[in-house]
């Protein structure tokens, strides 16, 4: 029962010398958190559908509404602390632009089989989503639209990272990992 699971969220400020424990009296499962452009504002998620936020840099967090009981796997804010994507389960994708007061869902291909774990967005517009059953998501309408820039069946991918616009990142099961220099048109595998 994930609602009985007692969180554990740390925070230093001395550069993991020392760890404080931010967890409070918070309830659930969490994945990802995302502290977007400064240190006081961020939002962690997890499951069953929970998005929290804090202001204080972790002292206090609030539950945002997101109206879903997905398991969000993978949370960023690539714009500001205000637009931001979560990802998970059955293909769920929301996205936020007033910091989290509302979320919107969003279709993705093959929601059934969909599961995202991870999304990385290398400008406000364009970014990516790796997903559980081989295939690579790609959006360049900030999530609104998403299209499939990579198939692979007999992998499943994990986490996706895009440091530039045309340089991009997926690694999976089986310790395979993919890279694009082309902002997904191509791709090769490094191992």
């Amino acid at each position: 029962d994930y609602n009985n699971v007692n969180p554990l969220i740390l925070k230093t400020t001395n550069g993991g010398a020392s760890w404080m424990n931010q967890s409070q009296e918070l309830t659930g499962a969490f994945y990802s958190m995302s502290f977007p452009q400064n240190s006081q504002v961020g939002y962690i998620t997890g499951y069953p559908g929970k998005i929290y936020k804090t202001t204080n840099g972790g002292t206090n967090w609030v539950s945002q509404l997101s109206g879903s009981s997905a398991q969000f796997y993978s949370i960023e804010f690539p714009e500001n602390e205000q637009t931001g994507v979560v990802v998970g389960t059955f293909g769920n994708y929301m996205r936020t632009s007033n910091g989290g007061v509302n979320w919107t869902s969003y279709s993705v291909p093959d929601p059934n089989n969909n599961f995202m774990y991870s999304v990385s967005f290398s400008n406000s517009n364009t970014g990516y989503c790796a997903s559980t059953n081989g295939k690579v998501l790609k959006t360049i309408l900030s999530g609104n639209v998403w299209e499939i820039v990579y198939n692979d069946t007999n992998n499943s991918f994990e986490s996706v990272s895009f440091p530039t616009n045309d340089t991009g990142y997926v690694c999976g099961n089986s310790g395979v990992v993919i890279k694009t220099n082309n902002g997904g048109i191509s791709w090769i595998q490094l191992n």
